[in-house]
């Protein structure tokens, strides 16, 4: 997935989660479940479901670079409401007036080869640990699921699964000729691919590698108007930092005194080496990564 680059592109992503949610929630909601009777209205449920689902990744990944926390299923409501300002009851289920409806509820479902325990993964200052670093797998990957059939139910739960059935609905496309569900659903889903939404996120994509020499950094968030970070680690030699992007990182001499501060989008080094002798190159290197 793209992960948010502009406020530009936040304030429209923001503005039809607003309108999509809204939407569903009132004018829509009475034959919000009788669409898959009517082509059209089920086309255009599918429509509005697909954005609603696409605004939430995006909502999931802003509270990522926001609070640097990747929250688990329990907590990404909470943390998607934290950013947006949504209700949690409006984005949780697909039809809020059926709150207690098992199928009408929305998922987050989390790919089993991720380490026990690594999620809600909070960032120290440290960053990526050893034991956490499962979650820099190509294989870290998580994904929004629902259904616009309220008597069709996911057969799967929020949260981590089996990295097997994780794959058959990663992989699995919809097709309008051929409506299929993923691949081992049960015979209740046959010809249902309709109903089903998928939005997946790639969890790795939401960190980026810092290379670090000769110098002091902290790490924090908010913004440079904001954000305050005190540069209290001390790196003597070339290390490397994985940071959720996001992170407002401040970077100083090895005597203290501020060289930059910035907020990490992408990898980045930073080597503060004194040269022994001018002819080495200019003291303080400090840039951006491959893009």
């Amino acid at each position: 997935m793209k992960a948010i680059t502009g406020s530009s592109h936040e304030a429209r992503g923001f503005a039809l989660l607003v309108l999509v949610l809204l939407l569903s929630g009132g004018a829509l909601a009475g034959g919000l479940f009788l669409s898959h009777r009517d082509p059209q209205l089920a086309h255009n449920r599918w429509l509005q479901e697909e954005a609603v689902l696409a605004s939430l990744t995006e909502g999931f990944v802003r509270a990522v670079q926001t609070g640097l926390v990747i929250p688990d299923a329990s907590d990404c409501w909470t943390a998607i409401a934290q950013v947006t300002g949504m209700n949690q009851t409006t984005m949780e289920w697909v039809n809020p007036a059926f709150p207690a409806d098992p199928s009408n509820r929305r998922i987050l479902l989390i790919d089993g080869v991720i380490a026990p325990g690594v999620l809600p993964y909070v960032q120290s200052a440290a960053g990526l640990s050893v034991a956490q670093s499962s979650l820099l797998k190509p294989r870290a990957r998580a994904m929004f699921l629902s259904t616009t059939r309220r008597d069709l139910f996911l057969p799967v739960r929020g949260g981590e699964t089996d990295p097997a059935a994780f794959d058959a609905i990663w992989n699995w496309a919809y097709d309008a000729a051929k409506p299929s569900s993923p691949s081992g659903w049960p015979a209740a889903w046959a010809s249902q691919g309709a109903t089903l939404h998928v939005s997946r996120i790639s969890l790795h994509s939401l960190f980026a590698q810092v290379h670090l020499n000769q110098l002091r950094y902290g790490v924090g968030s908010g913004s440079f108007s904001g954000g305050t970070v005190a540069a209290t680690e001390f790196v003597k030699d070339p290390t490397i930092v994985t940071l959720l992007k996001g992170s407002l990182l401040a970077i100083c001499q090895t005597n203290g005194i501020p060289h930059q501060v910035r907020v990490v989008r992408r990898d980045a080094m930073f080597d503060l080496t004194t040269p022994s002798d001018p002819r080495q190159g200019t003291h303080g290197v400090g840039k951006d990564g491959p893009r």
